[in-house]
């Protein structure tokens, strides 16, 4: 058989493996009640809790205090686990800088937390949600000054996953996007522009095609194709069943080629995804740019994984340094390392990409990107079945109908 033909059947058979699971229910969330009684609710770290009612359901209980800080992730727990969240508030998206570059004169960092003016309608558990949240990451925004040359690069996780693994109004929030980007932006990058729609195969533009329409209405009329499909100059790996999420749009003209690069390490369901970094030169002023933008490695059990790809992005930087000598570098990414529970792998983080990482104003009063106190969203692409928590968080969810 020819390379192409032996490609199409492994990914026939992966295909039908992923669909066994759905209907099987392993990547669709589902409610797991499990009655509540003395016996069957001993929580611990790796086994918690599933129960509901006397349990409450987050991975904890009365009897067992100390597991509030697994499903809370040590913040904002009380005694009894009332404001124990389902899902952990996470800082994971960031806009920093190289600091072995052309060096800003003043950088600043915020998280911004758009909501649309009309509803979104979802059904979930035969119930029809309104929720006004526009994706479940808030977007990150980072100002850049040099001179007189402002440029502010703005990073959005969409949330627009693969329709097969769940379906939470993806289309009518990627067409609402565009109207909710401040008018002194001059880069996007995004993150999971997926393929709503799509059943089995996911290697194309699909969601990128949904935002273009309305971006270019407001500037941005340069843009680079979604990683991970066919016709980008990137290489496919064999698992590749969806394309990498990741766009890079810009109001100022991409110089020269997009560079595509895939991660060589992945796990999980990330394997099956062309996960990947792309980087783009522009000029403002008499400013060279080199933004590149990344997702990386879900799950916090894979920093591993995660580390091997910031090492990858490094190792890009490092290639190209003669080229890049005289640019500003930008790393604007859902970096899925977070720096409210997880310090160290935020400084292991900044160390291999060489950045003084974000501005210490910011630090010392950190707004979370992926908030689950104010956005509704927050645990639906699975977290809240990954910590045994889906009565609860769908228990919460309905309140909102």
């Amino acid at each position: 058989m020819k390379v192409d033909e032996i490609l199409m059947v492994v990914i026939g058979l992966l295909s039908f493996i992923i669909l066994y699971k759905i209907f099987k229910g392993s990547l669709i969330e589902g409610v797991e009640s499990i009655a509540c009684n003395e016996n069957n609710c001993s929580c611990t770290l790796s086994n918690p809790c599933k129960c509901v009612d006397k349990c409450s359901g987050r991975g904890c209980n009365a009897k067992n205090i100390n597991n509030c800080a697994y499903c809370g992730y040590g913040k904002n727990i009380s005694k009894n686990c009332e404001i124990c969240p389902c899902c952990p508030a996470e800082m994971i998206d960031y806009v920093i800088f190289s600091n072995g570059h052309l060096q800003p004169d003043s950088y600043s960092f915020e998280i911004r937390k758009p909501k649309s003016k009309s509803p979104f309608k979802i059904n979930k558990l035969k119930h029809e949600l309104k929720i006004h949240d526009l994706s479940d990451h808030y977007p990150a925004i980072g100002t850049f000054i040099k001179k007189d040359v402002t440029l502010k690069v703005f990073n959005y996780n969409v949330f627009a996953r693969w329709s097969v693994t769940g379906q939470e109004a993806q289309v009518d929030r990627l067409k609402e996007i565009p109207n909710y980007i401040p008018a002194d932006i001059d880069v996007i990058t995004i993150q999971e522009a997926w393929c709503p729609g799509d059943i089995v195969v996911c290697l194309n533009n699909n969601s990128r095609d949904i935002l273009t329409g309305g971006l270019n209405n407001i500037g941005f009329t340069y843009k680079t194709e979604v990683i991970g499909i066919k016709n980008a100059n990137n290489k496919l790996k064999p698992t590749c069943l969806t394309n990498g999420g990741v766009i890079i749009y810009s109001k100022h003209k991409i110089i020269g080629d997009p560079h595509y690069e895939i991660f060589e390490d992945s796990g999980g369901d990330d394997q099956f995804a062309c996960k990947g970094f792309i980087s783009i030169h522009i000029k403002k002023g008499d400013i060279d740019y080199t933004i590149i933008s990344a997702h990386l490695q879900a799950w916090i059990e894979n920093k591993g994984i995660r580390m091997k790809q910031l090492q990858q992005i490094k190792n890009y930087i490092v290639s190209n340094e003669t080229n890049l000598k005289k640019h500003m570098v930008i790393i604007s990414a859902d970096m899925n390392i977070d720096l409210i529970h997880d310090k160290g792998e935020y400084t292991q983080m900044i160390q291999i990409l060489g950045s003084d990482g974000l501005p210490p104003n910011f630090i010392s009063n950190i707004i979370a990107s992926s908030d689950p106190y104010s956005n509704t969203l927050v645990g639906m692409d699975g977290a809240a079945k990954g910590l045994s928590c889906n009565d609860d968080y769908y228990d919460n969810l309905l309140k909102i109908k």
